[in-house]
């Protein structure tokens, strides 16, 4: 049937034009050879070729910090970029791995790196809950120990994320003599303990969704900054971290839940916190609840005046805050308050919402709150600071609170009110003359009262 076939019968005349075709085009390239030939020489020559190598690693290492870590992908640009990338130790002095497959280059990554250059090292053997199979195995999680704790004596910054069931495999490595460590963040990994970490130059922990043993950090600790985030505190906790460290300068705690102790009911005067260096507080979305006043037991136990910033954040919040407000009324005695009210997003209601967020700021304090607690936080903050104030620092909203709490008799007395000073945004529109006046004349009325009362 080949044979017969038309395709069969065509071929030699096919192949005769097929020739003639091929012959034709050979011979009208021909001339053009050399030609082709410079133009390939050119595009053998890359444009990063003509670039030396100290400026490729200039480029590289602006794009780790860019990254904030070094980009595998430049082990694929080009063989030049390749041998340069690797020449350059430093460049590989920050490691980033997340999960179990970026963790099995973990051991190269760490031989690129020079002896004696200092690590940052960010490790995750925890893995993505929605994806299993992504946590390290117990061998695997053995192995990074051992392989981590070769190093650190050079590591400069480690953070480490792993699950309380891996926490054996790195209770050696929180163990080991780290004598350039300045900074240590660790995430999920049930109580933490840095009693045994021989660390003279760290300055720097963070701790994320674990709990606190007894004793966190070593003797003799010269740790200046602590931040907590995501767990359940009780005064005694807090009162041991900030006493084990005599240098500390900065406390941050941030969506912490609080427990009632034993200290939250001693009179804070009679059992007050030693921190002679200590100098901001910032308390961001606690949850508080009324039977747990430990905020309040915490404010009431700082020297307040010796701190250059207090910063309590609420948005929102279901407690009163009767008595953070009593304890930093007290401790400050303030006589001047500022408050003002924004419109911006507040990501901690919905996502791309927009509310109202309040702050009152007198002194080191910043204290910031949403709309939904508005009504109870400026109750008392009216209630504790009114008999002593001078001085209203107010914006238009605050001036309506003035107004409305004065008609209905809901206004404190004033006994040693002055004057009420506006607050204007910056190219934002006065406050009405009439809405001012009406506030000035509550507040004249709050003080008339009291004086009559006295």
């Amino acid at each position: 049937m080949l044979a017969n076939s038309g395709v069969l019968r065509n071929l030699p005349s096919r192949l005769t034009h097929g020739h003639i075709f091929v012959t034709t085009v050979s011979t009208c390239l021909i001339p053009l050879l050399p030609l082709l030939s410079s133009i390939r020489l050119q595009n053998n020559i890359h444009p990063l070729d003509e670039l030396p190598d100290e400026l490729l690693v200039l480029i590289f290492e602006w794009l780790a910090v860019l990254n904030s870590a070094p980009n595998i992908a430049l082990l694929r640009v080009c063989k030049r970029v390749r041998v340069v990338a690797l020449d350059t130790p430093n460049l590989w002095s920050t490691i980033t791995l997340y999960g179990l497959k970026p963790l099995a280059g973990l051991e190269p990554l760490l031989a690129l790196v020079g002896p004696t250059i200092p690590l940052s090292l960010d490790i995750d053997v925890a893995g993505e809950a929605s994806y299993p199979g992504t946590a390290c195995s117990p061998a695997r999680c053995n192995q990074i120990g051992l392989a981590l704790k070769k190093e650190m004596p050079r590591v400069r910054s480690l953070t480490m994320r792993y699950h309380p069931h891996q926490r054996a495999h790195f209770e050696t490595l929180l163990q080991s003599a780290a004598p350039q460590l300045e900074a240590v963040t660790l995430m999920c990994g049930g109580t933490i303990s840095l009693t045994d970490l021989t660390a003279p130059r760290l300055r720097n922990v963070e701790v994320d969704r674990m709990q606190l043993g007894r004793s966190v950090l070593p003797p003799g600790s010269d740790v200046r900054t602590v931040v907590l985030r995501d767990m359940v505190l009780d005064l005694s906790e807090l009162r041991t971290l900030i006493e084990s460290a005599p240098q500390l300068q900065r406390l941050e705690l941030h969506d912490v839940g609080f427990v009632a102790d034993w200290q939250v009911h001693q009179p804070p005067r009679d059992n007050p916190l030693h921190h002679d260096h200590l100098r901001e507080v910032i308390i961001r979305h606690p949850t508080l609840r009324q039977d747990a006043p430990v905020v309040a037991a915490l404010l009431s136990a700082l020297h307040l005046p010796s701190l250059s910033l207090v910063q309590l954040d609420l948005m929102p919040s279901d407690a009163t805050v009767s008595g953070e407000m009593e304890a930093l009324v007290r401790g400050l005695e303030p006589t001047t308050i500022c408050v003002t009210r924004l419109i911006q997003s507040a990501e901690t209601l919905r996502p791309q919402a927009v509310d109202k967020i309040w702050t009152v700021e007198f002194g080191p304090v910043i204290f910031t709150f949403s709309q939904l607690a508005a009504g109870r936080v400026l109750g008392a903050l009216l209630k504790k600071a009114a008999p002593k104030i001078q001085v209203w620092e107010a914006d238009e909203a605050f001036l309506r609170q003035f107004v409305r709490r004065g008609n209905n008799r809901a206004l404190p007395s004033m006994p040693y009110f002055e004057k009420i000073v506006l607050v204007v945004e910056d190219e934002g529109p006065e406050p009405p003359l009439e809405l001012a006046e009406e506030a000035l004349a509550a507040c004249l009325k709050a003080r008339d009262m009291s004086s009559a009362r006295s």
